[in-house]
């Protein structure tokens, strides 16, 4: 059932001036968008999903069209996003359509959560861009400016963009290299994650070429390292300077002749942790794993190798949204959270992390006391 259906199914009154009684929630009109304390996920996500002919497309329709399309293309954050243009809406508005990737890093921010939201939004969109990067601990510097504003709206996903600003952070060397690429997509960022040895000019400049939801010279990066570090452990990285075709063809090499049996002999180890029937599903085998990354959209495929090794584990997540769940062995033997990610790898609602936090925590709790 989608958010703005199960709103539907609630109380929903439109007021005289415009506002919002939807369940326990009242909500002022844009552009105030004020609520009483307590916060309905859904309500918010079915204002923000309203279509024309639902209960509170009234209240939507008010909302400019592009400040909504920008908002709904960052799922998880949408609202947030809407209530930091509504702090301050001619800064704000400007802000988020034109560096959608500095607004994300805003409502992402500690700073943003002291005392009351809308007073600090508006405190943090008085100031100059350079400023308000500096109010968020980066580099106030044009160079950083100049990155944040070459990632486009649908690639400021918020676990994207945060590892962006600690690649910045931490003066990660290829950095430098970012502010003279025609732009920055979420597969140039996650190239950052990679040791910088295996990065270059070449892969990064590749990388602005994926689009939304893809992560293509990341995967191919990935792939090669897992094989090679598993076939040549503790030897230096011997393709440091490939382009990225050159690169493919090596993924392509070692998938051929390291994978070609995965799909005929039952590989996997069991699940580490039990699921939820219809909800939290463990996937057991390679047809499983290559059906999640259909649908999903995903390059769920590549974990395979990690699943085979007992490093890591994936399962199928049907709560309120689709999802993809990556559980991770730490180094005391824990499964904890590695990705959590919607289709095309968007950010998934505040309600499905904190459903899947809660189930792992329930049943870490149950092997503690066998």
């Amino acid at each position: 059932m989608s958010d703005h259906q199960f709103v539907d199914r609630q109380e929903v009154s439109v007021n005289a001036d415009g506002s919002i009684e939807c369940g326990i929630n009242r909500i002022e009109a844009w552009p105030s968008l004020r609520m009483t304390s307590g916060r309905d996920i859904a309500c918010v996500h079915g204002i923000i999903w309203a279509t024309p002919g639902d209960a509170l497309w009234p209240f939507t329709e008010r909302i400019p069209t592009q400040l909504l399309k920008v908002a709904k293309s960052i799922p998880g954050y949408s609202w947030q996003l809407l209530e930091l243009v509504a702090a301050f809406p001619e800064r704000g508005a400007v802000l988020l359509t034109e560096c959608p990737a500095l607004a994300v890093l805003i409502v992402r921010s500690k700073v943003s959560q002291k005392g009351d939201p809308a007073e600090r939004y508006r405190d943090l969109l008085s100031l100059k861009w350079r400023h308000i990067l500096s109010e968020l601990g980066l580099p106030g510097s044009r160079r950083v400016l100049r990155i944040l504003l070459k990632v486009p709206a649908l690639h400021c996903q918020p676990i994207i963009i945060v590892r962006l600003a600690e690649a910045i952070k931490t003066r990660h060397p290829h950095v430098r290299l970012l502010s003279h690429l025609p732009k920055i997509t979420s597969d140039t960022i996650s190239l950052l994650r990679a040791s910088p040895e295996k990065v270059n000019a070449h892969l990064l400049l590749a990388s602005t070429a994926s689009g939304y939801g893809q992560e293509n010279i990341t995967w191919c990066m990935d792939t090669v390292s897992w094989f090679y570090a598993d076939e040549n452990p503790g030897k230096p990285w011997p393709y440091g300077r490939l382009n990225a075709s050159e690169l493919a063809r090596v993924q392509a090499m070692f998938l051929r002749r390291d994978c070609d049996g995965f799909e005929h002999s039952n590989v996997f180890p069991p699940p580490p942790v039990t699921g939820i029937p219809g909800q939290i599903t463990a996937l057991q085998n390679v047809a499983s794993i290559t059906t999640e990354a259909d649908e999903q959209v995903n390059c769920a495929v590549s974990y395979i190798p990690d699943i085979v090794h007992g490093q890591c584990y994936l399962y199928s997540v049907s709560f309120m949204e689709r999802a993809t769940l990556v559980l991770r062995v730490n180094s005391t033997g824990c499964w904890t959270v590695d990705e959590l990610r919607a289709q095309k790898n968007q950010d998934v609602s505040p309600a499905t992390e904190s459903f899947v936090h809660s189930w792992l925590a329930s049943q870490a709790e149950k092997r503690s006391s066998t």
